[in-house]
């Protein structure tokens, strides 16, 4: 992992080991320490890193007495996350609070706190967090002004915001179907299918973009050509996935 930083297959299999059946304290601090340090050497995975160490312990809180001291900006954050995900919300916006006190310009901290003020409907103040970040390439900090833009209202602007981002991206990228979802609460159904066919030509395996336009045929009963076609389309492309199974079933 010290040799390639970004290897996911490698870091999974450390934290599956380290925190097997009942983890010791020992491994629990090198789990958090292998993910602080990953999180610090490829910050673009930082918040991926940071979840799979979540997706390797079925309590969050059984983390907390294994950070190091003394605390880093990462180690704080990833503390903010754990405390996060265990419903601590005010004391995970104080740990992404320090953090951003340690290193002013942590984008990953900054990003975590924001997430927080979301949560807790703090809608001006996670804006304001986002601003220096305007210009980031991370689509995790576009997800945010997007979700801050919704949560006040602001449909069209976060839609247009999402077409900014999508014209300088790949085709395929994710956030197409975010798109996809702000098109549906603005009513339109058809622009919203067409997102997800474009997204669907892109990446043709994708199970998760067959289950939303497949969520968008059973809401609307009259296109059921539509939903047949892409029925032919899982079958031939995806025949052994678990959502064409789950169809054929149906």
């Amino acid at each position: 992992l010290e040799d390639q930083p970004g290897d996911d297959a490698v870091f999974g299999r450390l934290l599956a080991m380290l925190l097997g059946e009942s983890p010791s304290l020992g491994a629990r601090q090198q789990a958090v320490s292998a993910t602080a340090d990953a999180m610090a050497a490829e910050p673009g995975l930082a918040d991926a890193y940071a979840e799979r160490l979540l997706a390797n312990v079925r309590q969050p809180a059984s983390l907390l007495d294994a950070f190091p001291e003394p605390a880093t900006a990462t180690t704080l954050t990833l503390r903010g996350k754990v405390l996060l995900a265990d419903g601590q919300r005010d004391a995970a916006d104080e740990a992404c609070a320090q953090a951003l006190v340690l290193v002013s310009q942590s984008e990953l901290a900054r990003l975590e706190l924001s997430a927080v003020e979301l949560d807790r409907g703090i809608v001006e103040r996670a804006e304001a967090l986002l601003e220096p970040l305007a210009d980031s390439n991370n689509p995790r900090v576009t997800m945010l002004r997007v979700r801050a833009l919704a949560e006040t209202g602001q449909t069209e602007a976060a839609l247009a915001l999402l077409n900014d981002v999508l014209r300088r991206t790949p085709p395929g990228s994710p956030l197409m179907l975010d798109k996809a979802d702000l098109l549906l609460e603005l009513g339109r159904v058809e622009d919203a299918e067409r997102t997800l066919l474009d997204a669907l030509n892109a990446r043709p395996t994708d199970e998760a973009i067959y289950e939303a336009l497949l969520d968008i045929y059973n809401d609307n009963g009259n296109m059921i050509r539509n939903y047949q076609r892409l029925v032919r389309r899982m079958v031939d492309t995806i025949p052994d996935a678990r959502i064409t199974r789950l169809v054929k079933l149906e």
